[in-house]
């Protein structure tokens, strides 16, 4: 299953997944890879692989006929799969409408299938189902699944080494096995794949694999940080995944270094075409997989543990950032920090790594918008070996207070008047002050100004008015960045 894409190739890919068995319990697959042209697949190699489906329609009429999607398991309890499979419309299916499978022999229809209910569905926070950047969810069975080998999610060092341009890989499902759409199998069919390079892939550049071309996407079809272009040839014609084979694994390495790379995303509105099957990288994601609690292989000796942002401090267009090393992992020698705006607007700052045991390194990135949010993350070298990112952290540059506003005030008898004051933004700093500040109109009059802490909700309380003298009012606030005040209000106290 796959889905469509806006841009260049709004024309020709497909907006919306569609499910081998499409459903209203379930969101429609967007029109993705199926494997077609594909091999019969063993399920030795491919222990982690399993099948989403309806659990009212498998209820009804049995696995091969409610089999929408497919997944990897990562755990006994813990299932990869597209985040177009269980969103529509920016809703997120129930859990209680979701059931997963796993088959000794890879056929749908075999007795020994188990079928495990699903406890929780987490998707990415970060997924755009427009573009379908960041198409990943994490599922969570009510029971372990028995007898299953769990396959391991690339890291982004090891990504590196699997997937550069020419690599082989697998993709396994049971979707179509024709380009149109059409003849779903009961057991899965395997397509061995090429990943593309960049230039392919996000670079607009045609690619040829065994003397057949590919066209290649444009950046407005496709980021490659976050996404994976692959398809494979066999006797002339195109090898891809298609509808039914969403959310399932992308897999490669060899023995214990088999990796899952990518999860089965979008390609063309007919499978097996001029444009490759397009794939979410797992790697990008690792932050998102590691607080769902998907296990990774250990961290090489030679490659740092992601840093720790301890502190940030903000100004109006910078934000200061200490950064300390990962608890285990080579010794960083060096800091790089990163904040990216909404808009993918991105400013770095570089540091060495201070000595082990004294304080955090820092470094200040410059030219930010004035009290625009960031995500900050920090990645740690040790040489020219890079660790993950760290964790995100939200920051915003901070500015002068927005200048407040005198919504309304009430006079009261005994010399009191109750302001409600609106526009109360820091933006960034904490208020150092924020006050009502009447001063008497004749300022030869002696009387001193009376003010009033501005509350909850912006309501404030002057008190100790002179009765019958008018006064000239104004709201107050500051931060350490500077201060604002209102426009005048003028009353005559009672």
């Amino acid at each position: 299953m796959r889905g469509v894409m806006p841009g260049l190739l709004a024309s020709t890919l497909v907006a919306g997944l569609l499910s081998a068995a499409a459903t209203p319990a379930l969101a429609d697959p967007l029109v993705g890879p199926q494997v077609v042209n594909g091999r019969l697949g063993d399920p030795s190699q491919f222990p982690a692989l399993v099948a989403i489906a309806d659990r009212g329609r498998y209820q009804d009429a049995g696995l091969y006929a409610a089999q929408v999607c497919g997944g990897s398991a990562v755990t006994a309890t813990l299932i990869i799969t597209a985040a177009h499979c269980v969103v529509e419309g920016s809703r997120t299916t129930p859990a209680q409408q979701i059931v997963v499978a796993s088959t000794p022999s890879g056929a749908l229809t075999d007795p020994g299938t188990q079928v495990v209910a699903v406890d929780t569905i987490t998707v990415n926070p970060d997924y755009n189902e427009r573009t379908q950047a960041g198409d990943i969810a994490v599922l969570r069975l009510r029971k372990p699944l028995e007898g299953i080998e769990p396959v391991l999610p690339a890291l982004p060092a090891e990504d590196a080494l699997l997937t550069p341009g020419g690599a082989p890989a697998a993709v396994a499902g049971w979707g179509a096995t024709t380009a149109t759409g059409r003849n779903f199998p009961d057991r899965f069919r395997v397509g061995d794949l090429t990943v593309f390079p960049k230039s392919a892939c996000g670079g607009g550049r045609s690619y040829t694999i065994d003397g057949v071309t590919f066209s290649g996407y444009g950046p407005g079809d496709v980021d490659p940080a976050v996404m994976i272009c692959a398809e494979g040839v066999r006797n002339g014609a195109a090898i891809d995944s298609c509808i039914g084979d969403s959310g399932g694994p992308l897999i490669a390495g060899s023995a214990e270094e088999r990796r899952l790379i990518g999860v089965v995303s979008w390609g063309p509105q007919r499978c097996a075409s001029s444009y490759s099957g397009v794939y979410t990288r797992v790697s990008a994601f690792t932050a998102f997989l590691r607080s769902q609690g998907v296990p990774f292989a250990s961290t090489p000796t030679d490659v740092p543990n992601p840093p720790t942002i301890v502190n940030t401090s903000v100004s109006a267009t910078t934000i200061r950032v200490s950064v300390a090393p990962g608890e285990f992992g080579a010794v960083p020698t060096s800091y790089r920090v990163t904040a990216q705006d909404a808009a993918g607007r991105t400013r770095t700052c570089q540091m060495r790594a201070p000595e082990i045991g004294s304080s955090p390194a820092r470094c200040t990135l410059t030219n930010l918008r004035t009290a625009r949010r960031y995500t900050v993350t920090a990645i740690a070298s040790a040489g020219p070996i890079a660790s993950e990112p760290s964790a995100p952290v939200s920051v915003k540059p901070a500015d002068r207070p927005l200048r407040p506003r005198i919504d309304s005030v009430d006079v009261v008898r005994g010399g009191i008047a109750v302001f409600r004051v609106q526009r109360l933004r820091a933006n960034g700093s904490p208020f150092t002050k924020k006050l009502v500040v009447c001063v008497p109109e004749n300022r030869r009059s002696g009387l001193a100004k009376r003010m009033g802490n501005i509350g909850a909700r912006g309501i404030t309380t002057v008190t100790g008015l002179r009765s019958g003298t008018d006064y000239v009012c104004r709201a107050r606030v500051a931060n350490a960045l500077g201060g604002q005040r209102s426009s005048v209000v003028t009353l005559r106290a009672r």
